[in-house]
């Protein structure tokens, strides 16, 4: 996996993990954003990277494992980083102004 291909799928993957999230806290499920934006973002990263594994042909070996790995990570902590921070920032600057 090229620096490219892993960034251009840790973009498209955060930014449905952030979007799944937040219809998944609209619901009430799980009351823990971070346990929710964890699991969120190994499900969809887990199925992207099924997807290009598949797709490329490529084989599980150590460094794949690794850089799967070092995904998941990147794609969680992308999530927790995401809507609400952005929401939250806004408002102190907002607020802040005033």
């Amino acid at each position: 996996m090229t620096v490219e291909i892993f960034v251009s799928m840790l973009g498209g993957c955060a930014l449905v993990t952030g979007l799944i999230t937040e219809a998944v806290k609209k619901l009430n499920i799980i009351k823990s954003n971070n346990v929710l934006a964890l699991i969120v973002s190994i499900l969809v990263g887990g199925f992207a990277l099924a997807f290009f594994f598949i797709q490329t042909a490529t084989p599980l070996d150590a460094i794949n494992i690794m850089v799967s790995i070092a995904f998941l990570a990147a794609n969680f902590l992308s999530a927790t980083l995401g809507y609400d921070k952005v929401l939250q920032t806004i408002n102190q600057l907002i607020n802040r102004g005033a």
